[in-house]
């Protein structure tokens, strides 16, 4: 089992729109890291997202 998402994943999860979910991540308000073109989130990051 992974340990992080990637936008994809939390656009299906959430049902959101993924400009949503880049808008979170280049303001900071989303903990992620990057690897080469693709980020990546932590699940143990995203449990606040579910509330």
């Amino acid at each position: 089992m992974r340990d992080y998402f990637t936008v994809t994943e939390l656009v299906e999860h959430f049902g959101v729109n993924p400009k949503t979910i880049y808008r979170r991540l280049w303001a900071k308000g989303i903990p992620a890291y990057k690897v080469g073109r693709i980020w990546r989130i932590a699940k143990k990051d995203i449990i606040w997202l579910k509330q």
